[in-house]
């Protein structure tokens, strides 16, 4: 009767409403849906309005069948989204975890940008360390995804499972790159490969990150120190000696202060033997140090390249004068001068360093015996 004489004088709209409970004779019957209700071919809506019958009754496998055949008559989109509803209904209600699992697998072949599958499918995959399989589920939604901010998050969420889950540092190395040409002043992306280069000693793959990093350093004395790990690692990773003394005079360009730079300076050259530069170098850093024993340490520096190296002794008792004016009672310069006066055989200067060394002695009777070698030597020496 519903069939062929209710149904057809329908023109607008048909609503079939379903009792759970009837009462018939004095008692109250439970009745379920009719099972015709399920041949209905394209009627979503009443198939959507038996499965929450179903599901009500607790026949829930019935359900599931009835859901997965309105995803096969579903655009790709909403059968995606129907096959990840299922999925979650088979992992969160039924705990059929392995049918999850496959109705999430296809709804992401359907549509890769699928989020809710695509999130239950990562955890499943985590909760046995299937790495491998986030990495090719991650992989596939990069190759349909347009937007920039999207694919900086895969590539990046890629990058960390090939860096610290898989071990595999080419792989990690690429896509730390690849989101790098999307947000180049990531600094935690410049660390991460800043430590895989290290790790694969690509010094100058190294040298570029860290030069990236200098870019982006907020201070002075930021620069200055990348500067210098920069010259550590062409002296003493690339034996590239003339690299680090150019990087090092930026890192004094940046800041001139820093006795660091100064210290690797005089290293870097003397090795190079490059004494005419380490002099200019060592009168800069006379100039912009204002601290006295930082003064003498230098002139001393000075005095012993110009005696030893460049054999210029003038220019070395010109330093030791300095140091004098600085420290009048410097023992060692004084003995260094005396040196240089006696075998150049300067017997007034000689004289002249003897007598103001002896101002300075506090004792009378040292003042005394200081004056009193002074005529003996210069007649034994001159």
């Amino acid at each position: 009767r519903l069939c062929y004489v209710a149904i057809p004088r329908a023109k607008k709209t048909l609503t079939i409403s379903h009792a759970k409970q009837r009462m018939l004779y004095g008692r109250t019957n439970a009745s379920l849906p009719s099972r015709f209700l399920r041949e209905i071919p394209h009627d979503r809506l009443t198939l959507e309005y038996y499965i929450d019958l179903l599901q009500r009754d607790g026949r829930l496998e019935e359900a599931m069948q009835i859901n997965q055949r309105i995803a096969e008559i579903s655009n790709t989109e909403e059968a995606a989204e129907r096959l990840a509803d299922l999925g979650c209904y088979c992992y969160d209600v039924l705990k059929k975890y392995q049918e999850a699992e496959q109705n999430f697998r296809s709804a992401l072949m359907l549509d890769p940008g699928q989020r809710t599958a695509f999130e239950y499918l990562e955890q499943i995959l985590r909760s046995r360390n299937d790495y491998e399989g986030i990495v090719r589920m991650y992989r596939m939604r990069l190759e349909t995804v347009q937007d920039a901010r999207i694919r900086a998050s895969l590539c990046y969420t890629l990058a960390t499972l090939y860096d610290y889950n898989l071990g595999q540092v080419d792989n990690a190395i690429s896509y730390y790159r690849q989101y790098r040409e999307i947000y180049p002043d990531d600094i935690h992306a410049i660390h991460n490969l800043q430590r895989l280069y290290h790790k694969i000693h690509d010094w100058k793959s190294l040298i570029e990150m860290l030069l990236a990093e200098k870019d982006y350093a907020a201070t002075p004395t930021e620069r200055c120190d990348i500067l210098l790990r920069i010259s550590n690692i062409c002296r003493y990773k690339m034996n590239r000696n003339h690299y680090a003394v150019s990087f090092l005079h930026q890192a004094r360009q940046e800041n001139p202060k820093n006795l660091a730079v100064y210290h690797e300076l005089y290293a870097v050259l003397s090795e190079l033997r490059s004494w005419k530069e380490l002099i200019e170098v060592l009168e800069i850093q006379l100039t912009v140090m204002n601290k006295p024993d930082e003064k003498l340490m230098t002139l001393f520096s000075m005095s012993h390249v110009y005696e030893d190296m460049l054999c210029d002794v003038h220019s070395a008792v010109s330093c030791y004068e300095q140091i004098l004016s600085i420290e009048p009672d410097n023992t060692v310069a004084m003995t260094k001068l005396s040196h240089i006066y006696r075998t150049s055989g300067n017997l007034a200067a000689y004289y002249e360093l003897a007598l103001d060394k002896a101002q300075h002695l506090p004792l009378p009777q040292a003042r005394a015996r200081l004056l009193f070698r002074v005529p003996l030597k210069t007649l034994t020496l001159f």
